[in-house]
């Protein structure tokens, strides 16, 4: 089964890249990927954000960025509807090569829509270090509409010793109330 953990796989943890494993795997879940952080990192202190979102996830992804080595997971969230309005909450957790969580972004939007319109009516966002993380930054949180669809972002740079990573999250909702992320 493709992206099945097999411990044989890697020759101990200490040959654990992250970003390899990423590029030669599927991961479709939260789940999963707590699972190959479990069997391949567990020594690193790498739990997936400890804070989880309350909501349904929606999808998740696996974004690499070779400049910065790090890889991150993005989680779509649903935390509630009711007619007319729903909200959501993106979550990007950003690990090393190694599997080590470096810091978390999440942003937080509610939406008011009817038949062909669609506003923003609250977004929020935040930057969390790792525990034991030295990361810092100070996040931006926008919103607006774009393409017919409102949104929530976040976006801004963690630095840490002379190293930087930029970081932008977005979420989206359409005027039939369906959420997305990017």
């Amino acid at each position: 089964m493709r992206g099945a953990i097999n411990a044989e796989e890697i020759n101990g943890t200490r040959d654990f890249n992250l970003i390899v494993y990423c590029e030669t795997h599927q991961i479709n879940s939260r789940a999963e990927f707590q699972s190959v952080l479990d069997t391949y990192a567990p020594q690193q202190g790498s739990d997936i954000n400890p804070d989880p979102i309350e909501g349904e996830e929606i999808s998740f992804e696996i974004r690499i960025n070779y400049d910065s080595q790090t890889v991150t997971a993005v989680t779509l969230f649903d935390t509630g509807d009711t007619r007319d309005t729903t909200s959501g909450s993106v979550s990007a957790d950003t690990y090393s090569s190694i599997g080590v969580r470096i810091f978390t972004i999440t942003v937080n939007g509610s939406f008011s829509y009817i038949s062909t319109n669609v506003t923003t009516t609250s977004a929020t966002g935040s930057f969390t270090p790792a525990p034991l993380s030295l990361w810092t930054s100070t996040p931006s949180v926008t919103k607006g509409k774009t393409n017919g669809k409102a949104y929530a972002r976040i976006h801004g740079t963690a630095s840490f010793l002379g190293s930087n990573i930029n970081y932008s999250l977005t979420l989206t909702c359409d005027t039939s109330g369906t959420l997305d992320s990017y």
